[in-house]
């Protein structure tokens, strides 16, 4: 399998104490499609859960975008939460 990098483990993941189980990869493939892999069962019936993970990343990606380029935090969740609706309708990403 080619790919250009192997992201790090987080440093939190790395130290933490109890130790830290990886739950979500996600891959671009050919420039386009997204691939993932991840348990579909890590939260039982608890389905909603997954809401929270996917806000979290919405938030550690504006953070990151917001530290990278300036912008306000704030305005990069709110333009990542408009397009993740529109992605939900069906209408592209």
């Amino acid at each position: 399998m080619a790919h250009t990098h192997d992201l790090p483990v987080p440093k939190a993941a790395a130290l933490a104490e109890d130790g830290a189980e990886e739950i979500l990869s996600v891959w671009i493939v050919n420039k386009q499609e997204l691939a993932t892999v991840f348990p579909p069962d890590l939260y039982g019936e608890d389905v909603w859960k997954w809401g929270a993970v996917l806000a979290n990343v919405g938030r550690y990606v504006a953070n990151a975008y917001a530290k990278q380029t300036g912008a306000p935090e704030n305005e990069a969740l709110e333009a990542i939460r408009v397009h993740f609706d529109e992605a939900l309708r069906g209408g592209g990403g």
